[in-house]
């Protein structure tokens, strides 16, 4: 992955294809529903 692309994804100017998204997760070692878990915690927090 180029890091010009990856600087788009970290900077919300793209949005990454599954296939992408897939890889980042594997690399990371993390599962899609961690994340959702996250996203979904913290806007439950933004909202108190």
């Amino acid at each position: 992955m180029e890091q010009s692309y990856l600087s788009k994804l970290v900077n919300d100017k793209s949005v990454p294809s599954d296939e992408i998204l897939s890889a980042i997760l594997t690399s990371l070692d993390l599962a899609l529903t961690q994340v959702l878990h996250s996203i979904s915690s913290t806007a439950e927090l933004r909202r108190l």
